[in-house]
């Protein structure tokens, strides 16, 4: 998110978009100070929702086997 514009989360196997996410931070960012802006936090928290429900889903999936 510190460098796109857009960040895609896909499922496991098989693999779709589970989310596609505009990084609309505007142009010039910094690590630090990019971070520390609400919209970071909200668009990260998103994205790292998405990693954590397909991670989930390809657990459960996995257990069911």
């Amino acid at each position: 998110m510190y460098l796109g514009t857009r960040v895609i989360v896909l499922s496991s196997s098989p693999t779709f978009v589970l989310d596609d996410v505009r990084v609309d931070l505007g142009a010039e960012r910094s690590q630090v100070e990019t971070r520390s802006e609400k919209r970071f936090a909200d668009l990260r928290a998103r994205v790292y929702g998405g990693i954590q429900r397909a991670k989930a889903k390809a657990n459960a999936v996995t257990a069911a086997k």
